[in-house]
């Protein structure tokens, strides 16, 4: 276990480019956001070299004041585990996970006295219901872990503005590739979008801004004023970010991919003006 934790820690720092073993493909093979509602995921993605660091996608939120057996979801295959975010007002709570066609699945997902919350985790996969016997007030979350590209499309503000600055993602301290897009909406408000985009993979990524017009390394990029605008759900896709009405972006010249625990530049990329 000991040995198993620590390749692990290796691997998520990047030590000695561990993670940067297995490049990423010259275009993006991407797959949609996981919101069962609204869209699909494509599970091509399931195959594809290209992976992010593992991120907590929504899959359903069910509630109710009693008993019930909710509706099936479903667990992708290429799911790394899922779980059950669980919060209940009074009495007791407990929450099974089964087939449809009622087979159990695991130890129970909450089994509780109340007012409390919890979350229980599972690995199984496929088309699963929830066998909740509650008392009182309950809601359950379930999300699923997993490591393929988020891809969010471009909202309608952003088709309606314009883009007025652009780069290229480049490498500094780790690897990174895709476009970064700044937007200006018709309210006066600024987006920025990174788009087919892939950064060698980590936790507590930040999107920064530099007055340094193309920084190459952490030294040269700490050494210059910057300033975040948005901490990184997932470390490869295509994502949206507003950028605060506090930030003044004519006195900013580049983005970059910073990790403030590891003190790293990872990516980074020059803001020219579009014309």
């Amino acid at each position: 276990m000991v040995l198993l934790l620590a390749v692990s820690a290796a691997y998520s720092a990047n030590f000695s480019g561990l993670r940067d073993a297995f490049p990423p493909p010259s275009r993006l093979v991407s797959a949609g956001p996981i919101d069962r509602d609204a869209t699909t995921v494509d599970d091509s993605t399931a195959s594809a070299s290209l992976r992010s660091f593992p991120w907590w996608a929504p899959v359903k939120t069910f509630s109710g004041t009693g008993p019930t057996t909710t509706a099936a979801f479903t667990i992708d295959d290429f799911a790394l585990q899922w779980r059950a975010v669980w919060t209940c007002e009074s009495g007791h709570l407990l929450a099974q996970a089964r087939t449809p066609a009622g087979e159990t699945l695991a130890q129970p997902l909450a089994d509780s006295t109340c007012p409390r919350e919890g979350t229980g985790f599972s690995v199984d996969t496929g088309e699963i219901v929830l066998e909740v016997e509650a008392d009182e007030e309950w809601e359950i979350v379930v999300e699923q872990q997993v490591d393929v590209p988020l891809v969010e499309p471009l909202i309608k503000e952003m088709k309606q503005g314009r883009v007025i600055a652009s780069g290229e993602i480049y490498d500094m301290d780790r690897r990174g590739n895709g476009l970064m897009s700044i937007y200006k909406l018709k309210d006066g408000s600024m987006m920025l979008r990174l788009e087919d985009f892939f950064v060698s993979p980590n936790v507590d990524l930040e999107v920064d801004l530099s007055v340094l017009p193309d920084p190459k390394t952490t030294e040269e990029f700490t050494k210059a004023r910057y300033e975040e605008v948005s901490m990184m759900p997932v470390t490869t896709g295509s994502i949206n970010y507003e950028i605060p009405d506090s930030i003044d972006l004519s006195e900013w010249r580049s983005v970059v991919i910073w990790c403030e625990p590891l003190h790293i530049a990872y990516a980074g990329a020059t803001l020219s003006p579009t014309s």
